[in-house]
């Protein structure tokens, strides 16, 4: 094993040829800077192949871009891959069925790890598993980068952090979500597998614990409700709440509070056109019964076309996250607005590989399983504003 200095590579994207790996991919080419050092990998070589063919219409320096053919399954591949680079990038899921040994292999390489994972249950057990191990050799382990969890983590953060310049803490906040664009909340084939394979497995024991509770005092939840903005709905999917919590917990004494309560719900239109009612539709099925295996399977089955929306469709989508948050005193309310759900998730894995290549010596020194909140908001607020096409503002109430 090298020292990470001397890695051949900044990063690689294993898993590169698949729906979100590949829009990373292309985002890391078009926005990366000259000298950096990176390759694909995935278990098919003619998808990487092609995958590599689109990165040189970006640009021709591309055609010397390396690949590797390796297979989830297979430690010593990976671990051979984790060897040759300072920061990993997994996208190869279900998370719950391959994601482990992945990260075992970046803590043995002493590899920064970085994933898109929705599923609480693998978050839970790679906490359990290598959060001590990787805090002693000071490496990052950082899950949930992609839409959802990153970029409502970092949303709420940047307001905890202007409650803070005033010498207030936040003591809570709910997110609202709202999702424009008839494609905004299409499946792609990942997508839809993970959340079906997470909804429908039983987690072993030691991963029904909970994630570690800061919070003295819970609010008591809301549920289908209107909202200042329209119709809201609890939050039912990924990792996102836990990833607040988790960044709270790890900020204590800085931005975080003991007695922080968050919640999070998607927003409604007020009239709900057809498409959003299937997707609704589609969720509750997953959601309810999915832990019957006749259905699980069914559910399995279903093919995403093309993989998920096209470039096209994704073009007709944005996002917008409103944060409301309160200190003792005071209230404020945070705005985002964000591309189409699948290219901020490129632009927000590509943005926290950026920031632990090529500018760790200057995020907090929170190692372990971490978040993105924790270590890099002031690289986030520079860089997803500059290069992320995403934009925010805070208003005081």
């Amino acid at each position: 094993m090298s020292s990470r200095a001397n890695r051949k590579f900044d990063v690689i994207v294993y898993g590169a040829s698949g729906y979100s790996g590949a829009i990373t991919c292309e985002y890391i080419a078009n926005k990366a800077p000259r000298n950096f050092k990176w390759a694909i990998a995935g278990r098919d070589k003619v998808k990487l192949d092609e995958l590599k063919k689109r990165l040189e219409e970006i640009d021709p320096q591309y055609s010397n871009l390396e690949t590797f053919v390796a297979d989830a399954t297979n430690f010593e591949q990976i671990k051979k891959l984790c060897d040759q680079t300072r920061v990993f990038i997994s996208f190869v899921g279900p998370y719950r069925k391959f994601g482990v040994p992945i990260v075992r292999a970046c803590v043995e390489a002493e590899t920064d790890y970085v994933d898109v994972t929705g599923e609480p249950p693998f978050y839970n057990e790679v906490i359990d598993k290598y959060n001590d191990i990787a805090k002693e050799k000071k490496l990052y382990i950082v899950p949930a980068c992609g839409i959802g969890s990153l970029i409502t983590d970092f949303a709420v953060e940047t307001l905890k952090e202007e409650f803070q310049k005033e010498g207030e803490s936040c003591i809570s906040a709910n997110t609202y979500l709202r999702y424009n664009g008839k494609y905004a909340k299409n499946f792609s084939s990942g997508t839809w597998n993970t959340l079906v394979n997470s909804l429908s497995s039983k987690p072993p024991r030691t991963d029904r614990k909970k994630f570690p509770e800061t919070r003295r005092k819970r609010a008591k939840r809301q549920g289908l409700h209107v909202s200042r903005y329209s119709w809201a709905y609890p939050f039912v999917e990924g990792a996102d709440k836990h990833t607040i919590n988790r960044t709270n917990e790890l900020t204590l004494g800085s931005t975080g509070n003991i007695d922080f309560n968050y919640q999070q719900f998607t927003l409604l239109p007020l009239i709900p056109p057809l498409w959003l009612l299937k997707t609704l539709f589609l969720m509750f099925i997953v959601l309810f019964f999915s832990k019957f295996s006749f259905v699980s399977n069914l559910l399995k089955k279903r093919k995403i076309d093309n993989g998920g929306p096209t470039k096209e469709q994704r073009d007709q989508c944005s996002v917008d996250v409103f944060v409301d948050a309160r200190s003792e005193n005071k209230k404020k309310t945070l705005h985002l607005h964000a591309p189409s759900p699948y290219d901020t998730t490129g632009i927000a894995c590509a943005e926290t590989a950026f920031a632990l290549a090529l500018e760790r010596d200057k995020l907090n020194q929170l190692y372990g399983v971490v978040t993105p909140g924790a270590i890099m908001t002031k690289q986030l607020q520079k860089h997803l504003k500059e290069r992320g096409n995403t934009t925010w503002k805070v208003i005081d109430n």
